[in-house]
């Protein structure tokens, strides 16, 4: 784990590791807003953003147990998704949401894949019209690879 110093009155206090963070600020000893460096990051950032960020060089593990009173010992790895999958989901199959599932954003997925099937049957009785939906989503779609840059949980993709 990196090892963070919080900034007061510009003197470094610490090293902390990321569960002393947590229990500083939880106890009140510490601010989010506070100034904060990691011997991984060395730029300054919020306590929050330290705490926010997943250790580089690491394989993250999310515990499977349900609340933070709960401790089963299971872990599993975090999930990293791959953005030029992505790309290439939202490219061939944008109308349709699929690299909205990919990402975890399954409403926005399945808003897409709704009006692509909206779009489709409109196609066929008012080609104008659904042509017009089509291409709603589609635009929607290349909006969506060009700024999603993190899935639902907020991982970075890689």
């Amino acid at each position: 784990m990196s090892d963070y110093y919080i900034f007061r009155d510009e003197k470094p206090d610490g090293p902390h590791t990321k569960s002393n963070l947590i229990e500083l600020v939880a106890s009140g000893k510490a601010s989010r807003t506070e100034p904060c460096m990691s011997a991984s990051r060395p730029e300054v950032q919020t306590v929050e953003d330290a705490l926010n960020q997943p250790d580089r060089g690491k394989i993250m593990f999310r515990s499977l147990a349900r609340g933070p009173e709960s401790n089963t010992g299971k872990v599993a790895p975090a999930l990293v998704r791959n953005r030029g999958v992505y790309i290439i989901l939202g490219l061939l199959f944008g109308g349709l949401g699929f690299h909205n599932f990919y990402a975890g954003y399954n409403e926005q997925g399945a808003a897409q894949l709704i009006f692509g099937i909206i779009a489709g049957v409109i196609s066929i009785f008012l080609p104008i019209f659904g042509g017009l939906v089509a291409l709603g989503v589609m635009i929607w779609a290349v909006v969506d690879i060009c700024t999603v840059t993190e899935d639902a949980t907020g991982t970075p993709m890689a």
